[in-house]
């Protein structure tokens, strides 16, 4: 099940995300606490697993990539990013 995002009050959401560049596929893995964990298929050279992390979270949270922007961790596995316009809700399955 896709984790959900609904417009409340708070104007922005900053997600600390974990990343696993050089995966077979992109893919969410889970939340460890409150980091957001992914792996991504793209190499971390010249900005690409950054980029792919964008279009990732676009897709899963279904939200457009111009709302997403990467602000801590460029060059760090350990990333903060900041989701306009909208706060996250964590749910689990179940």
């Amino acid at each position: 099940m896709k984790d959900k995002i609904a417009d409340m009050e708070k104007k922005e959401t900053i997600l600390t995300v974990k990343v696993t560049p050089r995966a077979s596929k992109s893919a969410f893995v889970g939340w460890e606490g409150d980091i957001f964990k992914v792996r991504l298929k793209a190499n971390p050279e010249k900005g690409e697993a950054n980029d792919e992390l964008i279009e990732f979270l676009s897709e899963h949270f279904s939200i457009p990539k111009s709302r997403i922007h990467l602000i801590r961790g460029h060059k760090s596995r350990l990333k903060q990013v900041k989701i306009e316009g909208v706060s996250l809700i964590k749910h689990s399955k179940g």
